[in-house]
């Protein structure tokens, strides 16, 4: 009996200190790990592509973006953002304090949520108070806020992760000096050291973390992969630098044609007249100023998508096969040369490209090629198609994909 007693005992006083324990940990410790607890309210959704958007508009209407479901658009009247209910044919204006000015706004893939941030003068510096909106609930719930000390800043680029809750943030000022943040999940907000001050476009790897940037006064391209915040240059087209004629480097009957070759370009150019030496000149100095790399975009797949940019447009592209070091890439060249501006990276595969002057959009997956006639602007695009306004500023869907 005594024996049972004793054993007894310890099992009471275990359990003491166990239950101390676990108090401890989970009032203290555990209270570290953030955990959001989000509600969502499933329905039946309707197919975008059934419903005539007819959503008419004004002419001081202006910056319209949609949802990636094409269900949500948004527009700007004056300075205040509107959402359009496509199936409801309604309308909402998104709150603002008083002394607050919209700096930037942008859909979330996948998801009928807002990023949008503000701007607030606080005395010498400015405040970018970031948010995110739900266009179902019509709530604002703000993240962070980023202080500023010139004044005359402002939110170039904005780039936000489904997969990790990451917001990436391009803030701009004094001779477009950029400086990047990243906000991660559990709202602490980190400087980006890029290297690169001048930063023109970003565009984000969701599956791999991965940042993409254009350094716009170098010409160059280069990625990010967090959590490591190791800079590296994108070359797509392999030679970057001139090819080698080190005797080391060839073998033999390569470097003998090598300077036979020297031998003959430089008689030739001691015949040539001085005429011909300033169009020489002049070719040269044309083929460095064109052919500069553009990063058009990314999507889920990991593939990374750089043009080639010449004479205003763009009609060679390069697609990174998904590969993590960024060493393979397919080419694709166009049929005709298209702005930069309209071609659009879809995130599920595949690319557009618009020709406004000749009413004609094509959407490029692989070697499949799909062309629609252009009845009216390109507004923005969607997962299974795009938004543009006709002749009379009608707001209007056209599926692609099935």
């Amino acid at each position: 009996m005594r024996y049972f007693k004793k054993i007894f005992l310890w099992i009471c006083i275990s359990l003491v200190f166990q239950v101390i324990i676990f108090y401890l940990a989970d009032k203290y410790i555990m209270i570290k790990e953030d955990v959001r607890i989000y509600k969502l309210n499933y329905k039946e959704k309707q197919d975008i592509e059934k419903i005539t958007i007819g959503m008419k508009c004004q002419a001081s209407w202006e910056k319209f973006q949609c949802s990636y479901d094409g269900r949500y658009i948004s527009y700007l009247d004056g300075k205040n953002l509107y959402v359009y209910d496509c199936t409801t044919k309604s309308r909402k204006m998104v709150p603002f304090e008083g002394n607050h000015q919209l700096a930037y706004h942008m859909w979330i893939p996948q998801r009928e949520r807002m990023i949008i941030i503000e701007k607030i003068n606080r005395g010498s510096e400015v405040v970018f108070s970031i948010s995110y909106y739900d266009a179902n609930t019509s709530e604002k719930r703000n993240v962070k806020d980023i202080s500023h000390e010139q004044k005359d800043a402002y939110v170039q680029d904005v780039e936000g992760s489904l997969l990790t809750g990451a917001i990436y943030i391009n803030v701009v000022s004094g001779k477009d000096k950029s400086n990047l943040y990243r906000i991660d999940i559990s709202e602490n907000i980190m400087p980006i050291d890029t290297t690169n001050y001048f930063i023109d476009k970003l565009s984000l790897v969701e599956s791999m973390d991965r940042l993409i940037y254009e350094d716009k006064l170098n010409n160059k391209i280069f990625y990010v992969d967090f959590p490591y915040n190791i800079v590296e240059e994108i070359k797509v087209r392999g030679n970057q630098s001139e090819e080698s004629t080190d005797p080391e480097d060839l073998d033999r009957e390569d470097y003998e044609r090598s300077q036979e070759q020297n031998k003959q370009e430089q008689n030739t150019q001691e015949q040539n007249t001085e005429e011909q030496n300033k169009q020489e000149d002049n070719k040269k100095k044309n083929k460095k100023n064109s052919g500069k790399e553009k990063l058009l975009g990314s999507n889920d797949l990991g593939e990374v998508y750089i043009g080639i940019l010449e004479n205003g447009g763009v009609e060679e592209l390069y697609i990174s096969t998904g590969d993590l070091e960024l060493k393979n890439w397919n080419y694709k060249k166009l049929n005709k040369a298209a702005r930069e501006e309209n071609i659009y990276i879809c995130e599920n595969g595949g690319f557009y490209v618009s020709y406004p002057e000749e009413n004609k959009i094509i959407y490029y997956n692989g070697n499949v090629k799909t062309e629609k006639e252009l009845k009216g602007k390109v507004v923005d695009y969607y997962d299974k198609g795009f938004i543009y306004m006709n002749d009379n500023h009608e707001l209007l869907s056209e599926e692609v994909l099935q």
